[in-house]
C-alpha cells in the first residue's frame, strides 16, 4: 500500500516546490498519529503548511472539539496543537493537548440494553387458593386476569365459607413503554409522599421507570480525569476491581449507575511508561436520589375507598391524591404531595440533599386541615460519618390534630420521638449496632428504649446474633430483654438454627430446622420452649408444574391441628393449561408434543412439561430478559431442537406461548453451474444464500466443480443466490420430503448476465 503512496507523494512535492499552485488543495493518503496512537490511514488535503480534514476524519482521530461541520484545518499556529509531515514515508504526526481529545468514557458496571423477543399474545389467567383444616372451610381468594397488547384487566374477589362472592378489587392497566407512563381506572392506590398513602377508586397516572430496566435513574458515579499518553486504567469499588480498560490519551470519564450508598473507589492509572498513579475517592450516592431533570410522579382522582371491616365501600367527596419528585441536581431531589377533596387537604413537601462525601439527608414538612382544624408535622432524617463512624439520627414531631383528610376525627398519639444509631467493629469479634428511642406522647407519658445488636461469624460456617435491649417507660425501672442466636449452613440445602430469649418471663429456647429439595421445595420445622409450654410447626412446601402445595402442621401442649392449601391457576394460551399462580410475567412453553422436557429459567429448572410437551412458566419479570432453556433426555434419532434457549420479554402480568420446535436433521446436496450466454461452467467456489422471504436462513459456498452441502434444511420451498465476483444469479430451491438422512436435489442450472 505504501508504493501507492510515491505518485500521490510525488504531486504533494510538486505543489510545494511551486509557489503558484501552494494555495491548491492536494488530496493524499496518510498514517495518522495523534500523540503517539496509531489512527489508520485517512484522506487528507494539503494546500502549503495547512493540512484540512474532513469532519469525518476529525471525529475518527479524536478530534472532533476542534471541528465543525466544515471539517478542521491544521495549522503551525493551531493553539494547543502541532503536527509534522513525514512525505517521504506518508506519515501525519500530530501532537495535540490531551484536553482537545475526543473523551474516554469508561462504563463501569454499565447496565445492559434488553435483547428478547417481545411477548404480546392475548392471554386469560384464573389464579386461585384452596385449602383448610378438617373439618373447616377456608375462603377462596381468586384473581381474573386478562392481558393483550399492552393492556391488562384485572378483578380479585374471594369466595367466602358460606357461599357469598366478595369483590376485593378491580382494575383496567394500560402501560404506555414509550412514555415511561401507567394509566389506571378502578381500585388505585397512590403514595402521597411525607403525608401517607391513600386508596381511591377512580383513574391514575404514574412514571413506572421499571419499563427500562437499564434507564439510570440515580445520580450514580462520576469521576473526570485526564490521560496524557495511552493507559490502562483500572477501577476498583471497596477494594474489589470492577472494570480494566486500556484508552487513549484524551479526557477521561468515569461512570456506574448501579453505585449506592457510601463506597471507596480507587482508580489506578498505568501510562505508556509505567508510571502508576493512585486516585483515592469516597462517595456518597443516596438511593432515593433522582438523576437531574428526570420526574417521577403518581397522581390519582376518584372517591375515597373504605376496606375495613373486611368488606370494600367506597364514599366521600371526589379526592385527588398523589405526589411528585424532581431530580434538581446531583445533589438534590424535590417533592411534593398530598391529598385533597376541595375542602380539606394535607399536603406536604419533602427533599432529599447530600452534603459532600459523609452526609444526606430527607426532610419533611407537612400541614393539614380537616373540618376547619389545622396541624402540622415535621421529620428530619441524617445519615453521616462522624469521627471514621456511621451515625443516623431521626426526628419527627406532629401537632395532635395533623392527620389524613379521610379520617377526621382521628387524633396523634405521639408529640414527638427521636432515635440515634451508629455501628463499629470490633477487631475479631464482629460489629455493634447500638440505637436510643424517646418517644413523648399527648398523654404526658415518656418511652425510652435503648438496644444493641451484636454480629459475628465463626468457622465452619457458624454465625451467631445477640441483641440486648432495655425499655423503660413514665420513668419507671427498665425491663430488659437478650436474646442470642447462631445459625449454620450445613450444605447447600440443610440449614440449622437455634436461639435463647431471657426477659422478665421464663427464658424461651428454640430450633430450626430447614431443607430445601427438588424443584424448589422444601421441608422447615419450628419448635419453641417456654417453661412446661411446648410448641412445635413443621411446614413442606413443593413446586409443582400444577401448582405450589403447602402442608403444615403444629401442637402446642396437647392440642394439634393440620392444615393443607394447594396455590394454582388456570392459563389460557394457545389452549388451556394448569400451572403455577401467575404473580407477574408468565410464559407457556411448548416442545412439539415432548414430555418431561426439563425446562430452565435464567439456569434454574422450573418443571418439566406435561403429556402435551407443555409448561406454565410462571415467574418471569416484566419489561426484562427471561431466558428459557430446554433440556430434552431422549429423542428420536435424527431430530434435533431447532433452538436450546430463547429469550423473551413479557408485559407486566402477561406473555404468551414459547415454542421450542423438534427438527429432523437433514442435509440437501447439489450440484451448481451457471450458465452465461449459452456457456455452461460448474459454478465452483460461489458464495450460496438460502432465504425464505426476507429472512435469510443458511449461508454456504460450493466446492470444486460447483458441489454443495446444505445442513439442517428442512423440506419447503426456498428462494436461492449465488455469486462471484464475475456476477450473480437466483434461483428457486426445493427440498422434497425423505426418510433419508441426505437428500440430493441434482444439478442446478443458474441463468447469469453476461458482463
Amino acid at each position: 500500500m505504501r508504493w501507492s503512496l510515491v505518485p500521490v507523494l510525488l504531486s504533494v512535492l510538486f505543489c510545494w516546490s511551486t509557489p503558484a499552485l501552494a494555495s491548491v488543495p492536494v488530496p493524499a493518503i496518510l498514517e495518522v498519529s495523534v500523540n503517539g496512537v496509531d489512527k489508520g490511514p485517512h484522506f487528507v488535503a494539503i494546500a502549503g503548511d495547512e493540512v484540512q480534514l474532513e469532519q469525518a476524519v476529525a471525529v475518527a482521530i479524536g478530534l472532533e472539539k476542534l471541528s465543525d461541520d466544515a471539517g478542521l484545518v491544521l495549522q503551525p499556529e493551531t493553539a494547543g496543537l502541532s503536527y509534522l509531515l513525514h512525505d517521504d514515508r506518508g506519515v501525519l504526526e500530530i501532537t495535540a493537548d490531551p484536553a482537545l481529545l475526543t473523551s474516554n468514557t469508561m462504563a463501569v458496571a454499565e447496565a445492559r440494553h434488553l435483547e428478547g423477543r417481545r411477548l404480546s399474545d392475548t392471554i386469560a389467567y384464573l389464579n386461585f387458593s384452596l385449602g383448610g383444616a378438617p373439618g373447616m372451610l377456608s375462603d377462596i381468594p381468586l384473581e381474573l386476569g386478562v392481558s393483550s397488547n399492552g393492556w391488562f384487566l384485572s378483578s380479585q374477589q374471594t369466595l367466602t365459607a358460606n357461599g357469598s362472592v366478595d369483590r376485593v378489587m378491580s382494575r383496567l392497566i394500560r402501560d404506555d413503554e414509550a412514555k415511561l407512563r401507567r394509566w389506571t381506572l378502578g381500585d388505585v392506590f397512590v403514595d402521597t409522599g411525607g403525608t401517607g398513602s391513600g386508596a381511591l377508586a377512580g383513574i391514575s397516572v404514574a412514571s413506572n421507570f421499571d419499563m427500562k430496566p437499564w434507564l439510570r435513574t440515580r445520580p450514580g458515579l462520576e469521576l473526570e480525569g485526564m490521560l496524557e499518553t495511552t493507559s490502562e486504567v483500572e477501577v476498583f469499588i471497596d477494594g474489589l476491581s470492577y472494570s480494566r480498560e486500556t484508552l487513549a490519551p484524551g479526557p477521561l470519564r468515569i461512570e456506574n449507575s448501579e453505585l449506592s450508598g457510601r463506597s471507596d473507589v480507587e482508580v489506578v492509572i498505568t501510562d505508556a511508561f509505567g508510571e502508576t498513579q493512585r486516585l483515592t475517592h469516597t462517595f456518597n450516592v443516596v438511593e432515593n436520589l433522582l438523576k437531574p431533570g428526570l420526574h417521577e410522579f403518581g397522581w390519582a382522582l376518584g372517591v375515597p375507598r373504605d376496606s375495613r371491616g373486611g368488606s370494600v365501600s367506597y364514599h366521600g367527596p371526589l379526592t385527588l391524591a398523589g405526589q411528585s419528585r424532581f431530580g434538581v441536581s446531583t445533589d438534590m431531589t424535590l417533592g411534593i404531595g398530598g391529598e385533597t377533596d376541595g375542602d380539606n387537604f394535607n399536603i406536604g413537601g419533602a427533599a432529599t440533599l447530600t452534603f459532600g462525601q459523609a452526609s444526606d439527608a430527607h426532610l419533611n414538612l407537612a400541614r393539614s386541615r380537616r373540618d376547619g382544624t389545622s396541624g402540622t408535622r415535621w421529620s428530619i432524617s441524617v445519615n453521616s460519618v462522624l469521627a471514621g463512624l456511621p451515625a443516623q439520627l431521626y426526628l419527627v414531631a406532629q401537632d395532635e390534630t395533623y392527620g389524613s383528610i379521610r379520617d377526621p376525627g382521628a387524633r396523634q398519639q405521639q408529640s414527638w420521638r427521636a432515635s440515634f444509631s451508629t455501628g463499629f467493629d470490633l477487631p475479631l469479634l464482629g460489629r455493634v449496632s447500638p440505637r436510643f428511642t424517646r418517644t413523648n406522647r399527648y398523654d404526658d407519658t415518656r418511652l425510652d428504649e435503648l438496644s444493641a445488636n451484636w454480629s459475628f461469624a465463626l468457622p465452619l460456617g457458624i454465625r451467631l446474633g445477640a441483641s440486648a435491649s432495655l425499655r423503660r417507660e413514665n420513668g419507671e425501672s427498665a425491663r430488659p430483654r437478650y436474646s442470642l442466636r447462631t445459625h449454620r449452613q450445613l450444605s447447600r440445602h440443610l440449614q440449622l438454627g437455634a436461639s435463647v430469649v431471657l426477659d422478665d418471663d421464663e427464658p424461651q429456647f428454640g430450633l430450626q430446622f430447614s431443607y430445601t429439595f427438588g424443584n424448589r421445595g422444601s421441608v422447615q420445622f419450628q419448635g419453641d420452649r417456654q417453661g412446661d409450654s411446648l410448641s412445635r410447626q413443621s411446614t413442606l412446601r413443593e413446586r409443582t408444574r400444577f401448582g405450589d402445595v403447602q402442608a403444615r402442621w403444629n401442637a402446642t401442649g396437647q392440642s394439634e391441628g393440620y392444615s393443607v392449601s394447594w396455590q394454582g391457576a388456570l392459563v389460557m394460551a394457545d389452549g388451556l393449561h394448569l400451572g403455577a399462580p401467575v404473580n407477574d410475567g408468565v410464559a407457556v412453553v411448548s416442545v412439539d408434543g415432548i414430555r418431561a422436557a426439563r425446562v430452565l429459567l435464567d439456569q434454574q429448572v422450573v418443571g418439566r412439561t406435561n403429556g402435551a410437551g407443555k409448561l406454565v412458566v410462571p415467574d418471569l419479570r416484566s419489561f426484562n430478559d427471561n431466558r428459557l432453556y430446554v433440556e430434552v433426555d431422549e429423542l428420536p434419532m435424527g431430530y434435533s431442537i431447532d433452538r436450546a434457549s430463547q429469550t423473551v420479554i413479557p408485559p407486566f402480568k402477561g406473555g404468551g406461548t414459547v415454542e421450542f420446535r423438534v427438527v429432523r436433521l437433514q442435509a440437501v446436496e447439489g450440484r451448481l453451474f451457471y450458465d452465461t450466454d449459452g456457456t455452461v461452467e460448474p459454478g465452483q467456489y460461489s458464495s450460496l444464500e438460502i432465504s425464505t422471504g426476507d429472512e435469510i436462513v443458511l449461508k454456504s459456498v460450493t466446492g470444486f466443480g460447483g458441489m454443495f452441502y446444505l445442513e439442517d434444511l428442512q423440506p419447503g420451498h426456498y428462494r436461492a443466490r449465488a455469486y462471484r465476483k464475475q456476477g450473480e444469479c437466483h434461483f428457486d430451491l426445493t427440498v422434497p420430503v425423505s426418510e433419508f438422512p441426505i437428500v440430493s436435489v441434482g444439478d442446478i442450472t443458474c441463468q447469469v448476465a453476461a458482463e
